[in-house]
């Protein structure tokens, strides 16, 4: 993601939670987006059924061919392989976005705590604007956190989601808490977010 995209993402998501609604240029792209989802899944569709019927030819050109066809940007590779079968193992391997990510068989999950004051002030940390301490609020971890209002549940949800979609193995996991200023939150607070955490991923509350 460019810097100018995740600019606006993180400046409609941080004045979404300052004011209770999306700017205008954010409610219009959601609409272009909700035209253009019928016809990205038609193009998704053809191209696995293409890639099924001759699995040696080039993904790439293939996806530059669709893109043109029904005039969208780039196809994703998540995006076909939800059309691919189970049973076309090595087909869903081809299209499996960042293999190392997972090569262990352990996926990790990051997730990011509200922001909160830090004790500390060292000169070199970016005290970035409704951000956790240390982080400038553009990382990849921390729009995901701001666009699940911090919740330690939603970003369990949304990055094991995201992991399924890519085709990557969500039954081992591996738990980041990031965020300058998670030790010095009170117990009481740590231990309510990592459950929550927890709770996500076994998909039930616990005890206590």
């Amino acid at each position: 993601m460019g810097k100018n995209k995740a600019s606006s993402a993180y400046s409609a998501a941080a004045l979404a939670e300052k004011t209770g609604r999306l700017p205008q240029y954010a409610l219009e792209k959601k609409a272009l987006a909700g035209e253009e989802r019928a016809v990205r899944e038609k193009a998704a569709r053809e191209a696995a059924a293409s890639l099924v019927k001759c699995p040696s030819q080039g993904i790439p050109a293939l996806k530059n061919r669709l893109s043109e066809k029904y005039r969208i940007t780039f196809l994703k590779n998540s995006e076909i392989l939800s059309h691919i079968p189970a049973r076309h193992a090595a087909l869903r391997r081809l299209l499996l976005k960042s293999p190392t990510r997972t090569l262990s068989g352990v996926s990790p999950v990051a997730i990011m705590p509200p922001p909160s004051p830090c004790p500390g002030r060292c000169i070199y940390c970016p005290r970035g604007e409704n951000a956790p301490q240390s982080y400038t609020g553009y990382e990849p971890t921390t729009m995901r956190a701001i666009q699940s209002k911090y919740s330690a549940s939603l970003q369990v949800a949304s990055r094991l989601k995201q992991y399924a979609a890519q085709g990557h193995p969500t039954d081992k996991c591996h738990l980041i808490v990031m965020g300058g200023t998670f030790l010095c939150s009170p117990q009481k607070k740590r231990h309510a977010f990592v459950k929550q955490a927890f709770e996500a991923f076994n998909g039930k509350k616990a005890a206590a």
